[in-house]
């Protein structure tokens, strides 16, 4: 008998074949248990050299072994008229039919049903992963495979190598990087993590299957850009990271033109999505597949600006904003270029000198222009809320629904799932939407600090102080350059009363970010708390230096003028505000006027400060927009009833004052302490003494100490001045301000030693 007719007849093609069936079927159960139970990365590779060792082995065994009822014999010591080696290869047969049966039945099962701790219940539209626990805890710190199940239809993608080691490609290759996210944030089956995060990978020594399950996702890309002369070379490979094995690579060499470039990331979207097995509507191919310029120069200065708008400071917004303007110069249909001229805007008023007339100016040009020219980019509708909330305030329906039109176009924008829990969380009924929102934004973006710092204000307004600090002592930790996380742990120390801790922490922000104009304006608030007066000047002429004609420095000067009782100062600098301000501002001169009619009411000027109240849309005539401002800022709608119980004594003040009162005891317990001292000049309009003084009697309790000299010391509170409760509570407040201005100074000397 041949060799090849022996083999057969020892059964040994069967026993490889059914040895080769059930080894797959192994690797397929020890995969899946690696990912529920958490196994070390190893140990499927593990299995897989055993059963590889096992194979010659096993068909050794064959060869030379048979299976009988006497049990197993040698081959050789078996008579072959009583060899039941036939017998043996039908039980095979069959044994490898129910193999082949159930790897049918797993390969069926792992395409159409996707297993119960992979992703219950989710779609190709809905691909959101079950969180652990409550997930409010976790999003801050990026999460691990125990803190959060993967989907998966997730995806990280690595900052792309520059492989022409010229210097000055480093922009054009992190914009390739940048847009090729943003065309995937546009589709809605698919968890993309965000820039901020996915670039503290670069140049990383960690392995793929470790970043992947620090930042939860099912596979990661890599790729690689080499732009030289007039063509480019770019490189992915999608990797499935559990198991970190490549699914699918390719080389695009191309003339480097603006829409090869756009068709190489429609390419790899496409392809994405269809190995992640999302679905793709036919907007969101259409969104994918549009081209947004054809001008290389206006793509590369639009390159040049998002990084510039990435570095999230005064320097960075002043750049992007030369380089947003230079796109939109070298093509005016470039939308995105528009968006971008928007965004720098706005951080512009935010961290530099540019003042409120010419970032709505800018930013109302901007976009504008976008939305005619796409109205179906996000990122429009994004910069649209931004202008509805400078311009006439987060409270406005449009600004809700900017938001969510932008979150519906890029379901992957981190920066609309933030804003949008930002505006959420203010509403008490509306608290699980907004941390819901939140942690969405930290899913897709759990590493960058503002978003993290956003989340950090929510929990604040939510009243989880001790939860937002520990956050906010990580994120320091994480990156200690990063000013906004100090000017955040400094809000959230001046709304518990710990001022002395709130204006070190101000301090420290302010060494990191010394151009950021807010952060001088925030000052303001706690040095007239502290009252350290002989800081007063400094602190102007820094605002000075920084933009002499700016409505800041007008703003900081009344402050501080009317905290000292130097009325005459105060009304002439809250006058320069409202000049500074111009006309056709909305919110921001509604403001200033606001400011001036209060400063009015402190002269006991009450018929001018009736008028500018007037001026700026809060009238007796509409006293639905009053009783609104009841209901939003229960603290200046208390001084502005105050001036129409004074003015006019009309009902309509009284209206007012229970309504604010009312509705901040629908608030969370820790709002309604945090309000308590704003309330307490509508306990006055309404003749109610004792209300007035036990309201101040529990905010000092309270620890409410912030600006707590703005309310008391209006003319409003002169027949209580005699009074032994207010005395005892002027004693209780000037013994807390003492101590913690001196404790101030202590950690500022302490500070200067070290």
């Amino acid at each position: 008998m041949s060799l090849f007719g022996e083999l057969k007849r020892r059964n040994v093609f069967r026993v490889g074949i059914a040895y080769v069936v059930t080894s797959w079927i192994i690797i397929q159960v020890a995969d899946t248990l690696n990912s529920m139970l958490g196994l070390p990365e190893w140990a499927p590779k593990l299995v897989l050299l055993i059963l590889l060792i096992g194979f010659l082995p096993a068909l050794v065994f064959a060869w030379a072994f048979e299976l009988t009822p006497e049990g197993i014999q040698r081959e050789s010591e078996i008579d072959r008229t009583q060899s039941v080696s036939r017998e043996t290869g039908k039980r095979l047969n069959r044994a490898i039919l129910i193999l082949l049966a159930l790897a049918v039945a797993y390969l069926l099962f792992d395409k159409f049903w996707e297993s119960p701790w992979q992703n219950p219940g989710a779609s190709s539209h809905d691909p959101e992963p079950v969180m652990a626990g409550d997930g409010a805890q976790q999003a801050a710190a990026p999460a691990s495979d125990s803190d959060e199940l993967i989907s998966r239809q997730s995806i990280a993608v690595l900052p792309f190598e520059n492989r022409s080691m010229l210097a000055e490609d480093v922009f054009f290759v992190q914009g390739i990087h940048d847009d090729l996210l943003t065309n995937l944030a546009r589709i809605g089956g698919i968890k993309v993590i965000s820039r901020t995060t996915v670039s503290q990978f670069a140049d990383t020594e960690k392995t793929l299957p470790q970043i992947a399950r620090e930042l939860n996702v099912a596979h990661v890309m890599e790729g690689s850009v080499q732009r030289a002369g007039d063509t480019v070379r770019i490189n992915v490979q999608l990797i499935r990271a559990d198991a970190d094995d490549h699914v699918w690579a390719q080389a695009f060499d191309r003339q480097l033109t603006a829409e090869n470039l756009f068709r190489i990331q429609t390419e790899i979207s496409e392809h994405i999505a269809e190995t992640l097995e999302s679905t793709l509507s036919a907007e969101e191919r259409q969104r994918i597949d549009e081209r947004p310029t054809d001008n290389l120069a206006a793509y590369n200065a639009y390159l040049r600006g998002r990084q510039a708008l990435s570095l999230n400071s005064s320097e960075g917004a002043d750049r992007a904003l030369v380089e947003f303007r230079r796109a939109t110069e070298l093509d005016p249909e470039f939308a995105l270029a528009w968006v971008g001229l928007a965004f720098s805007a706005g951080q512009g008023f935010s961290f530099s000198d540019m003042d409120m007339e010419e970032t709505l100016q800018i930013t109302r040009e901007g976009v504008n222009r976008a939305l005619e020219l796409d109205d179906q980019l996000g990122e429009a509708h994004l910069a649209h809320a931004d202008l509805i909330r400078r311009e006439q305030g987060s409270w406005m329906p449009e600004y809700e629904q900017a938001l969510t039109r932008a979150i519906e176009l890029s379901p992957g924008l981190a920066d609309a799932w933030i804003r949008y829990a930002a505006h959420l969380a203010p509403h008490p009924d509306r608290a699980d939407e907004a941390l819901f929102a939140a942690e969405r934004a930290s899913e897709l973006d759990p590493l960058s600090n503002s978003v993290q710092t956003q989340m950090v204000w929510i929990l604040g307004r939510l009243g989880r102080f001790e939860e937002a600090e520990a956050r906010l002592q990580q994120l320091i930790q994480m990156n200690e350059r990063f000013a906004l996380n100090y000017s955040t742990l400094s809000q959230m120390k001046f709304a518990q009363g710990q001022l002395a801790d709130s204006l070190y922490w101000l301090r420290e922000a302010q060494k990191r970010d010394p151009g950021n104009i807010v952060f001088q304006l925030a000052e303001v608030w706690t040095l007239t708390s502290l009252r350290l007066e002989d800081e007063y000047e400094d602190l102007i002429a820094r605002v000075e230096r920084l933009d002499p004609a700016s409505t800041t420095l007008a703003m900081v000067e009344s402050v501080l003028y009317l905290s000292q009782g130097k009325l005459e100062a105060a009304l002439a600098a809250a006058k320069a505000w409202v000049e500074r301000t111009g006309e056709g501002h909305g919110r921001t001169r509604a403001s200033a006027l606001g400011w001036q009619s209060t400063v009015h009411s402190y002269r006991g000027e009450y018929a001018d400060a009736m008028a500018l109240l007037s001026e700026a849309g809060f009238s007796a005539a509409s006293p639905e927009s009053l009783l609104g401002m009841a209901r939003d800022v229960p603290g200046r709608a208390c001084t502005f009833a105050w001036v129409i119980h004074s003015e006019l004594d009309t009902s309509l003040a009284e209206d007012i004052s229970r309504e604010a009162i009312g509705h901040t005891l629908t608030r969370r317990p820790h709002e309604q302490r945090r309000r308590g001292m704003d309330l307490i000049q509508c306990h006055m309009v309404l003749g109610d003494i004792d209300g007035a003084l036990s309201r101040m009697e529990q905010a000092i309790e309270d620890g409410q100490l912030g600006s707590w000299w703005l309310p008391i010391s209006h003319p409003m509170f002169d027949i209580l001045r005699m009074e032994p409760r207010f005395l005892d509570i002027k004693q209780r407040i000037d013994r807390d301000i003492t101590a913690q201005r001196d404790e101030f100074i202590g950690l500022t000397r302490e500070k200067s030693r070290e």
